[in-house]
């Protein structure tokens, strides 16, 4: 029994680093390599108004006092 205590411990972090080690590998690939057939595809960036800070409507959208 003192002989399975003592190699038990050494395997159970083996086992579970590999398995973190393999975890961490497959979800560096699945978020690198793009799968057959598809592209990225990127949207252009937004075109602001030089003097008119992001999301503030335009002049035209306005309501006018009668």
């Amino acid at each position: 029994m003192l002989s399975f205590a003592a190699d038990f411990w050494p395997a159970f972090w083996t086992i579970l680093a590999v398995g973190a080690a393999v975890t961490a590998a497959l979800c560096f690939v699945v978020a690198v390599v793009p799968l057959p057939g598809t592209s990225r595809r990127h949207q252009p960036p937004v075109q602001l108004h030089p003097r008119r800070p992001a999301g503030t409507p335009r002049a035209d959208d306005l309501p006018r006092a009668a």
